[in-house]
C-alpha cells in the first residue's frame, strides 16, 4: 500500500503512506532509487505523469520544493515535461470535447454558498477523463468549492469534491466514508439523486455558508 492520502488507513500488509508527499508516484520514485532499481525513461514518463496529474501540472497547493526537484530529476532521465503536460491537460478528442462542453453548459452555481456543481450520467454519456470538467469548475471565480457528481449505475454515484484555500473537503467527506486531501476528495454514494441533494449537497451548502461567512 503506497499512498499519500491523509485518510489512508494503512490497510496493506506493508504500508508506505506519506501525507506530505504530493503524489504516490513521488513515493514510488523514492523507493526505486533507494533500492537500486534500474530506472528508464518509460518508468520516469509514467511517474512524471502521476506527479503532474496529482499536482494539476504543478499548480496545486501540494506542490513544494521537493516536488519540483523530483520533477527536475525525472526530466534528467529524458522525460519531456512540456510534452507530458500538454498530453495530460491540453488534449481532448473531439468527442470528449463535445461531452465536456455539454456538461459544462449545465453547471449550477450556488452563489451564496460559493459552490459550483456539475453532473454527468456515465451510463448514457461515458466520459473518459473527469479532470477537464473539474478544471472548468475550479476556474469559476465565484466558486470556492466545487462538486462533480457522476451517476455510474442505478442509484450509484461517484462524487469529486474540490476547494480553494482552507475549506477542507477531505474532512467533510469523511462522514460518508470518503476521503482524500484537504482540497481534493471523493465520495461513493448510494441512493437517488434526490437523496444526494437532501444529504451531501445540503450539508455542503450549510458548511460552506458557515465557513465563508466566518472568513470574509
Amino acid at each position: 500500500n503506497i499512498d499519500h492520502h491523509p485518510t489512508n488507513e494503512s490497510f496493506g500488509s506493508f504500508n508506505y503512506v506519506d501525507p506530505t508527499a504530493a503524489s504516490a508516484s513521488q513515493l514510488v520514485f523514492e523507493i526505486l532509487k533507494d533500492n537500486g532499481f534500474q530506472i528508464g525513461k518509460d518508468v520516469t514518463d509514467a511517474l512524471l505523469s502521476g506527479v503532474l496529474s496529482d499536482t494539476g501540472g504543478l499548480r496545486f497547493g501540494n506542490t513544494d520544493i521537493k516536488t519540483v526537484n523530483i520533477v527536475k530529476e525525472l526530466m534528467s532521465y529524458g522525460s519531456n515535461l512540456a510534452d507530458i503536460t500538454d498530453r495530460i491537460f491540453m488534449r481532448l478528442s473531439y468527442e470528449e470535447t463535445v461531452k465536456v462542453s455539454e456538461i459544462a453548459s449545465k453547471i449550477t452555481l450556488f452563489t451564496k454558498e460559493k459552490i459550483a456543481l456539475a453532473y454527468n450520467d456515465q451510463e448514457n454519456n461515458p466520459l473518459i477523463e473527469n479532470e477537464p470538467v473539474q478544471m472548468i469548475l475550479n476556474s469559476i471565480e465565484e466558486a470556492e468549492a466545487s462538486i462533480f457528481i457522476r451517476r455510474v449505475s442505478e442509484n450509484k454515484y461517484k462524487i469529486s469534491l474540490r476547494s480553494k484555500g482552507d475549506f477542507n473537503v477531505s474532512k467533510f467527506s469523511l462522514k460518508w466514508d470518503g476521503g482524500g486531501h484537504k482540497n481534493a476528495a471523493g465520495i461513493k454514494f448510494s441512493g437517488s439523486y434526490q437523496d444526494f441533494e437532501d444529504t451531501i449537497l445540503n450539508e455542503l451548502k450549510t458548511a460552506c455558508l458557515e465557513f465563508y461567512a466566518g472568513n470574509k
